[in-house]
């Protein structure tokens, strides 16, 4: 079973050098992304698009992976 989604929030700022704008910025850009892969997601599930399936899981690896969740990046 899939965990929560962890967000690192220190970890990001930090590499953000403090900056909240663009961790805001960031995290909204996050949530519409999230929103469309997950859509895709299950249309291509339900249609069988295994290649769609594959592309959109990689995607949603990158967005775990840029907000530093090692673990629900690993998984996808």
């Amino acid at each position: 079973m899939m965990k929560s989604f962890v967000l690192e929030r220190a970890l990001i700022l930090e590499r953000l050098g403090g900056d909240e704008e663009i961790f805001a910025m960031m995290v909204d850009l996050f949530l519409q992304d999230a929103e469309s892969v997950a859509i895709s997601f299950a249309s291509a599930l339900l249609q069988g698009c295994s290649a769609t399936v594959m592309r959109e899981a990689h995607t949603v690896k990158g967005l775990l992976a840029t907000f530093s969740d090692d673990d629900g990046a690993a998984a996808a």
